[in-house]
C-alpha cells in the first residue's frame, strides 16, 4: 500500500495499484485475484491509465487536483462507505455508496473529504474516454510505454 501525504494536507491517504500508467502490478495481481478478475472484465481498464483501491481515513481531505488529461474516464465503486465521505467535481458534489459506482472525467477539477471517524474505501478504474478512436488509444499507449521505458532506464 502506498501512502500519498503530497496529496493530503490532513489525514492519511493509502492506495493498492492493480495497474500503474497501465502497466499490470503482478504483486497486487496475485494477491487479490478476485479485484483483478474484475477490474480486467472492463474494456480498456488498466491501459486506460490506472487501477487502484483508494483507503481514505476518517479526517482526511485530499486537496484540490486534477488529471492531466481527458483521455480517460474514471469510475469510483464504493466498497466501504461510512456516512460522510465526500467528493467535489467542478461546482457539485457527491458522496459514495457502498456497492455503487460514478464515472466522471478526472480531469475536471475535484477534491475529496472524509471527516467521518472510519475508514473509506473506493475501488478506482480507469477506462478510455469513448470518444478516442483506436489509433488515439494506441498512440496514448506507444507514448506511455517510451516515457515509462526512458525511466526505467535512466533509474537502472
Amino acid at each position: 500500500m502506498h501512502n500519498r501525504r503530497a496529496s493530503t494536507d490532513q489525514g492519511r491517504w493509502s492506495v493498492l495499484y492493480f495497474y500503474a500508467g497501465g502497466r499490470r502490478v503482478e504483486a497486487t495481481t496475485r494477491a487479490c485475484r478476485r479485484t483483478s478478475e474484475i477490474a480486467d472484465s472492463i474494456p480498456g481498464a488498466g491501459e486506460a491509465g490506472q487501477t487502484y483501491l483508494s483507503v481514505l481515513r476518517g479526517g482526511t481531505h485530499i486537496k484540490r487536483h486534477f488529471g492531466p488529461t481527458n483521455t480517460r474516464l474514471r469510475c469510483h465503486l464504493g466498497i466501504v462507505v461510512p456516512e460522510g465521505p465526500r467528493i467535489r467535481i467542478g461546482e457539485e458534489s457527491y458522496e459514495w455508496r457502498e456497492g455503487q459506482c460514478f464515472i466522471f472525467d478526472d480531469s475536471f477539477d475535484h477534491e475529496v473529504w472524509n471527516e467521518s471517524g472510519s475508514e473509506r474505501v473506493v475501488l478506482i478504474i480507469d477506462s478510455w474516454h469513448p470518444d478516442l478512436t483506436p489509433a488515439e488509444r494506441w498512440a496514448i499507449n506507444q507514448a506511455r510505454s517510451i516515457r515509462y521505458g526512458l525511466r526505467d532506464i535512466l533509474h537502472a
